[in-house]
């Protein structure tokens, strides 16, 4: 059984089989890294620590879903605290906000929106040879970074 952070409940208990299922749910992981940057979590929690509600109401997202998301957000180390107390920025958590020094939000939102899709079915890259990317979006990559202005120091 996977718990919410993308974890067995029951573990593998060899090593091998444990690092293969943390492989095989990395992706989960990722992309709630990039719906907080997405939805700028970090910026709302300079302050002060605040809820699932509150969080869903500044963000317009549903405080029950976003509640699961923080929750793996907390168990990924980019959050801290819980719903009851309210979740609070780590220093993981800091990275991802907006105009701080060293702030990986747009590499996330980059690698969310535009990297992800052309990796979620490498398949038929690895049987034809055509690369996902072209494949995701009928151009190269750096076709495609030039035609919609996405800086190459996201690449």
């Amino acid at each position: 059984m996977i718990d919410t952070l993308g974890r067995m409940q029951t573990m593998p208990e060899d090593k091998p089989a444990r690092d293969i299922l943390e492989l095989i749910v990395g992706p989960w992981r990722a992309q709630t890294v990039y719906l907080a940057a997405k939805l700028g979590l970090a910026d709302q929690l300079v302050e002060r620590p605040l809820t699932a509600e509150v969080l869903a109401a500044r963000v317009g997202a549903d405080p029950v879903s976003l509640r699961r998301f923080l929750r793996l957000l907390v168990g990924v180390g980019i959050f801290a605290g819980d719903d009851r107390d309210g979740f609070s920025l780590t220093e993981r958590g800091n990275l991802l906000r907006t105009g701080v020094p060293g702030s990986m939000r747009d590499l996330a939102i980059s690698y969310g929106e535009v990297f992800y899709p052309a990796w979620v079915d490498p398949l038929p890259t690895a049987i034809t040879g055509e690369q996902g990317f072209a494949r995701t979006y009928g151009m190269g990559l750096f076709d495609h970074l030039a035609q919609h202005q996405i800086g190459r120091a996201h690449v």
